[in-house]
């Protein structure tokens, strides 16, 4: 079985949007754990804030 291939990323605005496949299988509890470590993996592109805003948050997010 062929998997289909990722959609070519595109540019809305400033910012660059990449699609991903989703690599597991998880219901819709696990969609916010994975959206927060998307953006820790990502900290330093986050656009219009400091990385230690998006820390605190993301470390509220988690608690």
């Amino acid at each position: 079985m062929k998997l289909p291939r990722p959609k070519l990323a595109r540019q809305i605005g400033t910012v660059r949007v990449r699609y991903v496949r989703n690599a597991g299988a998880g219901g819709l509890e696990e969609i916010g754990m994975r959206q927060l470590l998307n953006a820790l993996r990502r900290i330093k592109r986050v656009p219009d804030d400091r990385q230690a805003n998006v820390l605190i948050h993301l470390r509220e997010k988690v608690q």
